[in-house]
C-alpha cells in the first residue's frame, strides 16, 4: 500500500512509524516473551534479512533477536542468509528440508514468512522436531491458507505474483519473491506435522492491501474486520513441544 494512504489510515504512524495493526510488531512482540537470555535461536528461512531495508526502526529493532538470546543461527537454502546482518552465524542450508544444526541444540525457532513456501511439510516438521530441545517452541508467522492474500495468491500464477505486489504497491524486489505451496497453512495441519506439541494459532489482520485507492483500502479493511477468525489474514503461530520429548 501507498505509505501516503497507510498513515492517512493509521495516523498513529507519526507517533512511532508503524500502524497499530502492523504484525512484525505483534509478533515479535509475543516473540520477545517467551525468550530468556540464554536461548540459542534457529531463524529458519532466515534469508538476507530484507526487513532491514524499510521495516520502521521500532520494527528492525524487534525483528533483531541477537541482543537478547545467547546466539541466534540462520539458516536458508540461499546464499544470500550470509548478507544477514541480525543473526550472530548463517549456515547454508543443503537442500530445503535439512537443517545444518545439531539435534536438540536448539530452545526457540523463529520462522517469518516461510511455512506458506514449503514444498515437503512433513521432512521440515521433523527437522525441526529433531533440532528442538524438549520443551523448545516454535514461532512462525505465516499467511492463513484460507484468509485473502492465500486465497487470492493461489488463484494467480507464481509467474504473475511479482506483478500482483506491484499492482498492490507491496515494495519488494524480484529476488524477495518466492512461490508459494499452503501446505502448512491451517491448524488441522500443523497438529498432523507436529503430534504432541502444545498448539496455539491465532489470527492476525494486517493493514488491507487493496490496491494505491483509498477508498478501495478503507472498505477491505471494514470487511476483513467483519470476517471470521478462521478467515483471518495471517497466522501467528506457537508449538511447544513436549518436556520429555
Amino acid at each position: 500500500m501507498d505509505r501516503s494512504i497507510l498513515r492517512t489510515m493509521y495516523p498513529e504512524m507519526d507517533a512511532g512509524g508503524f500502524a497499530r495493526s502492523d504484525g512484525s510488531v505483534a509478533f515479535y512482540t509475543r516473540v520477545h516473551a517467551l525468550l530468556t537470555a540464554d536461548d540459542v535461536v534457529l531463524d529458519f528461512g532466515a534469508g538476507r534479512g530484507r526487513f532491514n531495508d524499510t521495516a520502521p526502526a521500532y520494527s528492525r529493532a524487534l525483528q533483531d533477536l541477537r541482543p537478547h538470546v545467547s546466539r541466534v543461527i540462520g539458516v536458508d537454502p540461499d546464499p544470500a542468509v550470509h548478507q544477514n546482518a541480525t543473526v550472530h552465524e548463517a549456515r547454508v542450508m543443503p537442500d530445503v528440508s535439512t537443517v545444518p544444526v545439531d539435534s536438540l541444540s536448539v530452545d526457540v525457532v523463529v520462522t517469518n514468512w516461510v511455512f506458506e513456501h514449503v514444498t515437503d511439510p512433513a521432512a521440515v516438521a521433523a527437522e525441526l522436531d529433531r533440532v528442538l530441545k524438549p520443551g523448545g517452541l516454535i514461532c512462525a508467522r505465516t499467511p492463513n491458507r484460507w484468509g485473502h492474500w492465500a486465497v487470492g495468491a493461489r488463484l494467480v500464477s507464481n509467474r504473475a505474483h511479482d506483478r500482483l505486489l506491484s499492482w498492490m504497491g507491496t515494495r519488494r524486489e524480484g529476488r524477495d519473491i518466492f512461490p508459494t505451496r499452503y501446505l502448512m497453512n491451517t491448524p488441522r495441519a500443523l497438529r498432523a506435522l507436529f503430534p504432541g506439541y502444545r498448539v496455539i494459532v491465532y489470527g492476525h489482520v494486517p493493514p488491507p492491501d487493496a490496491g494505491r485507492s483509498l477508498l478501495a483500502n478503507q472498505a477491505l479493511r471494514r470487511l476483513l474486520k467483519l470476517a471470521p477468525e478462521a478467515a483471518s489474514t495471517i497466522w501467528f503461530i506457537f508449538l511447544q513441544k513436549a518436556e520429555g520429548a
